[in-house]
Formats: C-alpha cells, structure tokens, sequence
C-alpha cells in the first residue's frame, strides 16, 4: 500500500527534504550545501534545469538521495503522517508480518 502511494507522490511519515531553492532572473546556478553529497554539484544543476530553474541558488540542507532531490524539486510531493492500525483478528503472528509487509512494503 505505501508503495504505491510513494510511486503516486504521497510521502507515509516522511518530512520534506531539506532544501532551499531561491530563483533568480539570471546569474546562473549555484549549488551550496551543508553535508558532503555523493551527488556531483554538476549533477544538481542539470535536475535543476530539468524542472525550469535556469538561475539561482540551491541550497543542501541534508545529506540527499537522488530520490529525495527529485522530491526536492517537484511540486505535487505531498507528505502525510500516518498511523497503521491492526485489530484483534490480526493478532496470528504470522499474519501481523504478512500484513505488515503488505502495508509498509517491507
């Protein structure tokens, strides 16, 4: 289930990536970042442009995934808390783990 709400956009229980992205009408791209990225600073600038950022500044607040930097840049991301709720039926140990991978894809 949090699967397929993740490949829809829905974030289950997680906080927005850290990022700060400040458009500019020129000057070009620069990218700052607090944590050393396994991600090449080059590599941040052409996602950015990907997504119509031609100038400004990009600021890494956290140590990123390329999944979290796309999360970053795209604006139909919405992250919801939730609570999973198993009842009594579901006390069959067997059945808590199936159920279990079931909801949170594990």
């Amino acid at each position: 289930m949090v699967k397929e709400l993740t490949g829809s956009g829905i974030r289950i229980n997680e906080e927005p990536p850290k990022v700060q992205i400040e458009k500019k009408i020129s000057g070009g791209l620069e990218v700052f970042s607090n944590f050393k990225q396994s991600i090449d600073k080059e590599v941040v600038k052409d996602i950015a442009r990907e997504f119509g950022i031609k100038s400004g500044t990009i600021t890494l607040q956290e140590k990123l995934s390329m999944d979290r930097l796309f999360d970053a840049f795209s604006v139909n991301r919405v992250y919801v808390p939730a609570i999973f709720v198993i009842n009594k039926v579901d006390e069959d140990p067997d059945y808590k783990e199936k159920i279990g991978r079931r909801i949170c894809g594990y």
